[in-house]
């Protein structure tokens, strides 16, 4: 992760699209992958314009002047949005109003606001990848965001996939018709895994662990807190009885080591004095 990256951030209820995952259209896809991109720029526009408005003012002017767009630059939305074209790089997609209203569009969708940070390659990948992929690929994110590392279950990451923060946000009824077997989310989950765009273990075979980190790392630090844990819950479940017994054979096993080692002490000198 180099500071140069450009990083695209929206909500994860722009993913919600209303059909299964592995049944999404291509256009559909592309037309909502649009969308957000109009939103990512929007929003950054917003965020950060007014941190430095004179200087940005002068950078959006310096964009308009590479593309044909009518605008009007004494429009605060417009210099906005032309800043967040000139940061990304990016031409924007149609006319400035079409821009704010799909970033509108986003805003009223239901679903969550935990927000995806995706990188700009993977963004941009979104076609390559498929929609079930990248969907998934951007809960994943979601859940992770700054975290060393997240665990999520398969029903949770279709929800996140379908633009919920959770399996609490959506209706059950829906979950349980749009979501793909346990099955399609394991194999979607191991192309990104291969593709080593985050990593995934499991210390008991039931639990996902997932993180940004490299799998031994994980695994590592999963052993060793289930490790802390479980004699954690086996001192919390001993009874004081328990304890002092345990404390008590410690304490005798400590006066033998003692007093053998007087002992092998005893048996030295006696030797010594016998063969002066």
């Amino acid at each position: 992760m180099a500071k140069s990256d450009v990083y695209f951030q929206f909500p994860i209820r722009a993913l919600n699209l209303g059909d299964k995952l592995d049944e999404v259209a291509i256009q559909t896809a592309r037309k909502r992958h649009q969308d957000i991109f109009c939103y990512c720029l929007v929003n950054f526009g917003k965020q950060t314009f007014a941190k430095n408005e004179r200087g940005n003012l002068l950078l959006a002017r310096q964009y308009l002047s590479s593309f044909k767009i009518a605008c009007d630059l004494e429009n605060r939305h417009h210099a906005e949005i032309l800043y967040a074209g000139w940061y990304f790089r990016k031409p924007l997609i149609g006319s400035i109003e079409y821009m704010i209203r799909c970033y509108d569009s986003i805003c009223r969708l239901p679903g969550g606001n935990m927000q995806v940070r995706l990188r700009e390659d993977l963004f941009l990948d979104s076609t390559a990848m498929g929609w079930r992929e990248w969907s998934i690929l951007c809960g994943v994110y979601a859940m992770l965001g700054g975290r060393s590392k997240v665990r999520i279950s398969y029903k949770q990451m279709n929800a996140l996939a379908l633009g919920f923060d959770g399996v609490s946000k959506i209706p059950l009824v829906d979950l349980n018709a749009l979501r793909m077997s346990d099955r399609q989310t394991q194999i979607t989950v191991q192309r990104l895994v291969d593709r080593k765009l985050f990593s995934k273990a499991s210390v008991n075979g039931r639990h996902n662990w997932y993180s940004f980190q490299p799998r031994c790392v994980l695994e590592r630090n999963l052993v060793m807190e289930q490790a802390k844990k479980l004699l954690r819950e086996h001192e919390e479940k001993s009874s004081e009885r328990t304890k002092a017994m345990r404390q008590g054979v410690l304490e005798t096993l400590e006066a033998l080591k003692r007093d053998l080692g007087r002992r092998e002490i005893g048996r030295a000198n006696m030797q010594q004095a016998r063969n002066p």
